[in-house]
């Protein structure tokens, strides 16, 4: 007896949709595995150590090797920077500095911020500096800090002040290693500040007489800005003095 049509279609289908279920769970189609986000990597850049700079204002350094009582070798420097009118705001702390030293003036004759204006007075700063403290030099050096013809002061480590009689007019001494700074005071031809009158002073180091002291390995640096000043065009003077008794530049007279 032959079964239904219908009843041999459901059996085939039965069997065609258990082998598609059988053959599912035999194997699953293979899964593609997420791909990650690929992130930007930046490494930093090594750290850099900055090279200090001089500061913009400096004319020139006079650096050189003197001997301290000891023996041993001390390097010195003196970094001179560009003069400002005594009526600028900016050289307000070193014109005060500076009265305060040498407002008595010589000869009874005082300085005053107003006798500075009227002469058309410009004030420089001179740094000194050593690669030591508190040593003894063997001889105190002579400092050159100006015009011989203009105050100056100076202070800090190891500076002698000049006898009572020259006041601000006389020579400053250095006696033993440290900071210190000078300041020295140009007047004009007139009311208006001149700020190229230091090219007429004398700047540096210089042993005392009769000692046997010396200066070494002196080395004078002239940056652009006192190249700019035209100092070569100046009569008299003297680019570099390297006698072994002295460490100077500037004017020494026509």
């Amino acid at each position: 007896m032959k079964k239904p049509l219908a009843t041999t279609c459901l059996g085939i289908l039965a069997v065609a949709c258990a082998a598609l279920v059988l053959s599912g769970c035999a194997g699953q189609a293979p899964q593609k595995t997420p791909q990650k986000r690929a992130v930007a990597s930046h490494t930093p850049a090594p750290a850099t150590t900055p090279t200090p700079q001089s500061p913009s204002d400096v004319l020139f350094t006079i650096s050189a090797n003197v001997r301290s009582s000891g023996g041993s070798t001390i390097g010195i420097e003196l970094t001179a920077h560009e003069p400002l009118a005594a009526s600028d705001h900016k050289a307000s702390s070193l014109v005060t500095e500076f009265l305060d030293r040498c407002g008595d003036g010589v000869g009874g004759t005082p300085i005053s911020a107003e006798s500075m204006a009227a002469s058309g007075g410009t004030i420089m700063r001179l740094d000194l500096t050593s690669t030591t403290k508190d040593q003894d030099f063997v001889s105190p050096l002579d400092l050159y800090l100006g015009s011989n013809y203009s105050a100056k002061a100076a202070s800090g480590d190891g500076i002698m002040n000049p006898s009572s009689f020259d006041g601000c007019l006389g020579t400053y001494s250095w006696a033993s290693s440290g900071t210190a700074h000078g300041i020295a005071e140009f007047d004009s031809d007139s009311a208006s500040p001149d700020l190229g009158k230091w090219r007429f002073g004398l700047y540096g180091f210089a042993v005392q007489p009769n000692t046997n002291a010396t200066i070494e390995s002196c080395t004078i640096r002239m940056t652009p800005l006192a190249t700019a000043a035209k100092i070569n065009d100046v009569d008299g003077w003297a680019p570099q003095d390297t006698s072994g008794t002295s460490c100077v530049t500037g004017y020494v007279g026509e």
